[in-house]
């Protein structure tokens, strides 16, 4: 049978509750972790410390590691197997570039909301989720709550804001309510390890390679909170961010695809600003031709070309129109 569960009075940290093993939890942190056996025990760490009133279940994806990165994840379900709920792939997922590992974490996660942190980022505010959920608990007209973060390199030490365009005046951008016109025109300012949101809101049957993506659906339907404290850090010195220009760009360019493709297809939104906006065409459009050469590498997997092929079929002219400008300016 299964038990509603009452709130506790205070917060208390995670390990330390007791609960009933039918008790449905109120929140599923999904984290999910490729060769990190460097970074996954912080993160795990950083899941372990929080402080609730709500059960909550730790869903660890293991993509397939070819180092420690499974055993350490094997040590800690051993010592909390009522919270923690690992799945150890024998193949690699990712590689597949079709959302698998997210539809996989989606489908099992039981709360009613849904928090999120790869296998190198880790939380440092034990407080993170009562705070996030107390939120949109308290305001229902809320679907996402993020935060401020700390950029930190591989030894956890805190460093400067990366000197690169795309993540200049990161904060500067940040606002809330309804922001979907706002995150449409800035580069993503939403950082996956300082997310909690309503699963309820996310349609099983859409598919996001990115979690912007995800995240500009959910501006779509519901208000956007940004709690303005440093609750999550970001190892900005690892992983696709070592350096890795060209991936980092392609990784701006499937960004801009979601941007193109809600744009368009919620055309009462924002083509008015397109259309007004010659600076906007020559971005979309310089983008667009970008994602073409990426789409011809093999870089976006196949499902993505319906989203590519809806911008040019359902709006030629505004293309055309922006390609314009982009000849007229020489712009390459």
């Amino acid at each position: 049978m299964i038990k509603m569960f009452k709130f506790l009075n205070n917060p208390t940290q995670i390990t330390l509750q007791k609960w009933n093993e039918e008790t449905i939890p109120f929140v599923s942190i999904s984290c999910i972790t490729y060769n990190q056996e460097n970074y996954i025990r912080r993160t795990i760490e950083g899941f372990l410390m929080q402080k609730t009133t709500f059960p909550v279940e730790i869903l660890i994806h293991d993509d397939a590691s070819t180092d420690n990165t499974a055993r350490i994840v094997r040590e800690y379900e051993q010592k909390y197997p009522q919270l923690i709920k690992p799945i150890y792939q024998l193949e690699n997922q990712h590689s597949k570039r079709d959302g698998t590992i997210g539809r996989i974490q989606k489908g099992r996660a039981k709360g009613k909301y849904y928090a999120t942190c790869e296998g190198d980022d880790y939380w440092i505010d034990p407080l993170k989720l009562q705070k996030q959920v107390d939120f949109m608990e308290s305001n229902p007209d809320y679907g996402l709550v993020h935060s401020y973060f700390k950029y930190v390199d591989s030894l956890g030490k805190e460093i400067k804001t990366p000197n690169i365009e795309p993540y200049k005046g990161l904060r500067s951008r940040i606002v809330d309510g309804y922001i979907f016109d706002y995150y449409l025109r800035n580069y993503p300012f939403i950082m996956t390890c300082t997310v909690c949101y309503r699963k309820s809101l996310v349609d099983p049957d859409e598919q996001t390679i990115l979690d912007n993506g995800l995240f500009m659906s959910l501006a779509r339907k519901s208000k956007v909170y940004c709690i303005r404290e440093e609750m999550s850090s970001y190892r900005y010195s690892v992983g696709i961010s070592t350096g890795n220009s060209k991936l980092v760009d392609n990784l701006v360019q499937k960004s801009i695809l979601y941007q193109m493709y809600y744009l368009f297809k919620d055309a009462k939104h924002s083509l008015d600003y397109y259309f007004k906006n010659i600076t906007a065409q020559r971005r979309y459009c310089v983008a667009y031709l970008k994602m073409l050469k990426l789409f011809m590498r093999g870089v976006f997997p196949i499902s993505e070309w319906r989203k590519f092929a809806y911008i040019f079929l359902n709006h030629p002219l505004v293309i055309a129109k922006g390609l314009y400008y982009v000849i007229k300016a020489d712009i390459r």
